[in-house]
């Protein structure tokens, strides 16, 4: 099987990505495996009960 990710770029690129979001004052961001960045955005006050919207880019 192939490693994913590929290189250490991978890595370098998913770090400053973690960085800008965090700049962007989102609390809650993790690297988990396979180089993959999760971040949470909390609702707005009053619409906590909508639906949650993923954004995935590969």
């Amino acid at each position: 099987m192939e490693e994913i990710p590929s290189t250490w770029v991978n890595w370098d690129l998913t770090k400053l990505l973690v960085e800008e979001l965090c700049g962007l004052g989102i609390a809650e961001v993790e690297i988990i495996d396979r180089c993959y960045v999760l971040a949470r955005i909390p609702a707005n006050p009053g619409k906590e009960g909508c639906l949650p919207v993923t954004f995935i880019a590969i």
